[in-house]
């Protein structure tokens, strides 16, 4: 009923990482009981010790950089009235809903008629067996590489696809 896999060996048969899958009680039961043991809420010091090690590899300023985009991007989402915009102003990673028509198949054709104009946006998607289905939305990540200008094009293109496609469907 249940099986489970380690990504990696380590010291004395000490796994880091892993999966567990099974039936939905089961993977249930994982969810509420195994909190504590199973998704602890700490790294052990080695990992930590790493982690902030890896930091320093990092090129100056780009987390700066990084959140003055997102700032920026969240601005110019928020500035549309066919949308709305979650997800925190400094968070690469946003979610746009649909104000009038927010249905999987109305995201799913802006979305088709954006890849075709060179946009590269995909609708959120879950597991079917959410115990706390999400509102669909269009999932949008921030990349470092992005110019403001790129990002504002890409938001001006993307309100002209979201009512053009709502005004056509309203025909």
């Amino acid at each position: 009923h249940l099986r489970l896999g380690g990504i990696k060996q380590w010291y004395q048969r000490r796994v880091r990482g892993g999966f567990a899958c099974g039936s939905s009680f089961v993977i249930r039961h994982q969810r509420l009981l195994g909190q504590g043991y199973v998704f602890s809420a700490s790294l052990p010091p080695l990992h930590a010790s790493m982690v902030i090690k890896a930091m320093d590899f990092f090129e100056p300023g780009i987390f700066a950089k990084l959140q003055s985009l997102c700032q920026f991007t969240h601005t110019q989402l928020s500035a549309l009235d066919t949308i709305t915009v979650t997800g925190h102003p400094l968070s690469p990673l946003k979610h746009i809903r649909l104000v009038d028509d927010n249905s999987e198949d109305a995201l799913k054709a802006i979305c088709t008629e954006a890849r075709s104009q060179g946009l590269a946006i995909t609708v959120a998607s879950y597991i079917s067996t959410e115990t706390f289905p999400k509102e669909p939305s269009i999932r949008l990540t921030i990349n470092i590489e992005l110019r403001e200008d790129e990002v504002s094009n890409a938001i001006s293109k993307l309100g002209q696809i979201i009512t053009d496609t709502t005004n056509n469907k309203r025909s």
